[in-house]
């Protein structure tokens, strides 16, 4: 099992609005009204790629460790916090990083014995996903566990 994490792109700036020509008009549909209008019709627009900035997955078995650095329910349960956006979620990822970087040997004990989950492979994850966050840091959050 895993952690999915994800970046999107507030609804303000989604796209929602889709262009066809009918009848010679040029008009557009949403993209509810695309299905409905069209359900047989497949629609490779990128819709989700473009909505998307950001995914990070990451195994269950470093929720321990997570935990000990004080950040498990920012990563792993954002919605239980009030963490909706990625700019609420830098400081406590730079702090939770900046815990893992100062003691690794504290962390290192939290490592699956089979490497399914170790504490270079988190201190990599949260790396990229706080990079991210500074990136795009009006972007919405949402996790799948």
């Amino acid at each position: 099992m895993s952690l999915d994490v994800y970046l999107i792109k507030p609804p303000e700036q989604r796209h929602t609005k889709i262009l066809i020509l009918e009848n010679g008009i040029r008009r557009e549909l949403t993209y509810t009204e695309f299905l409905e209008k069209f359900p047989d019709t497949p629609l490779d627009n990128g819709w989700d790629d473009d909505e998307e900035y950001y995914s990070g997955n990451i195994t269950h078995n470093l929720n321990k460790m997570a935990a000990a650095a004080g950040i498990y329910g920012a990563v792993w349960r954002p919605e239980e916090n009030d963490i909706t956006t990625a700019k609420q979620l830098i400081p406590i990822l730079t702090e939770g990083l900046t815990r893992l970087k100062s003691d690794p040997d504290r962390y290192k004990i939290f490592d699956d014995p089979h490497h399914w989950g170790t504490y270079d492979q988190f201190v990599l994850f949260l790396t990229d996903y706080l990079n991210a966050c500074l990136e795009h840091p009006e972007a919405v959050i949402e996790v799948s566990r």
